[in-house]
């Protein structure tokens, strides 16, 4: 995968023989040797009328070097409008810092005074080479990254966007359900909990986790499809509770419900608010409490609710298992079992304490 060219705008004063001079024996060849697309406009041809080009060419620019040499009215609005969204590295004959300098087209105006300024003594300085690449690289370093880390998620997007819907569905269930086992729980596909979840969730795949530690059952339900509605949200919080399908000869003192609802496509929250008004955000996008009190639950039922949606890619998959999953309880526990008996449209979790092994 190629990586793509940072693109790096030179503002300057065009016509002056040094200028040109030090453009050509350094700061070009600098640029170039960082593999950066260098953008000077009076060395391009193109059909626009100048000032919008100029301002098309900024937009599309990563970072702006500006030479203040001579005071160039353009150089300063060039500089000033990128400083807005991008860095620019400023550059300047020497002589234009000295402050005894009268003529003010030959030193730095004051609002430019205190930035890092990378300096040059005459055409022929060949240490403003070295002090230039120094200077372009701390800003190139995170340019660079970045560009990489958009190049990487671009490839992944579009592999992950080849694949069919109930693919990518599977896909992310498979990859919930091997961090949720990493945390000790327990995993049964839906279709062997609840038929009749499956039937009303439909279309889409789901995974039902559970872990009991210290009389607090944790249950999760992961249902991916290509869109949360409004009525499978309601389904799958009425249907598939901790009080609704876990039984055990332990007491239960608590349930603590998760619910991880996967969209390939964007999922507003006020699906989630008009179904259950007294949900409560959590202060991170998708994340809500619910408390519900349940007439076969001795304490109350806590549910956390995620609504993840505009599922594109691997990566951001990743990333929403990095922000939701792995909060969830670490305590790892290997004193229970828990079968789930098949009856005609629903199963009932009960946990059964191990066999010692001694």
């Amino acid at each position: 995968m190629a990586n793509k060219k940072i693109k790096c705008f030179v503002a300057m004063a065009f016509g002056y023989k040094d200028c040109d001079q030090v453009y050509d024996s350094y700061i070009s060849s600098v640029l170039k040797s960082l593999n950066v697309d260098v953008i000077r406009v009076d060395r391009r041809q193109h059909k626009e009328d100048l000032n919008t080009y100029i301002i098309r060419m900024l937009n599309e620019a990563d970072i702006v070097l500006a030479d203040l040499t001579y005071a160039r009215p353009s150089v300063y609005y060039e500089a000033g409008y990128a400083e807005r969204n991008i860095p620019v590295v400023y550059t300047v004959r020497r002589d234009h810092l000295s402050r005894s300098q009268q003529n003010d087209n030959l030193r730095v105006h004051f609002d430019l005074e205190m930035k890092k300024i990378v300096a040059w003594n005459d055409p022929q300085d060949d240490t403003f080479s070295k002090r230039l690449r120094q200077r372009l690289s701390y800003f190139l370093r995170p340019l660079q990254k970045e560009s990489d880390e958009q190049l990487k998620l671009s490839a992944d997007r579009a592999k992950f966007n080849s694949w069919s819907v109930a693919s990518r569905c599977k896909h992310i269930c498979k990859v919930f359900s091997a961090r949720l086992k990493s945390k000790r729980f327990w995993i049964k596909p839906l279709s062997e909990i609840s038929r009749r979840a499956v039937w009303e969730l439909a279309p889409g795949d789901g995974i039902i986790a559970v872990k009991l530690v210290n009389r607090i059952c944790h249950l999760c339900l992961t249902f991916a499809s290509e869109s949360i509605t409004r009525k499978k949200i309601e389904t799958a919080i009425d249907l598939l509770n901790g009080p609704r399908l876990v039984s055990s000869s332990e007491d239960i003192n608590k349930y603590q419900d998760y619910y991880f609802l996967c969209s390939l496509k964007r999922i507003p929250e006020s699906r989630l608010t008009s179904a259950f008004p007294s949900a409560q955000p959590m202060g991170e996008i998708g994340y809500f409490k619910l408390e519900r009190q349940r007439w076969n639950s001795k304490s109350g039922e806590s549910s956390f609710i995620y609504l993840l949606s505009e599922i594109d890619s691997r990566i951001k998959l990743n990333s929403y298992l990095s922000k939701t999953v792995s909060r969830l309880c670490d305590r790892k526990t290997n004193r229970y079992t828990f079968a789930s008996p098949h009856y005609n449209s629903h199963a009932t979790i009960s946990f059964t304490r191990k066999k010692s092994t001694k």
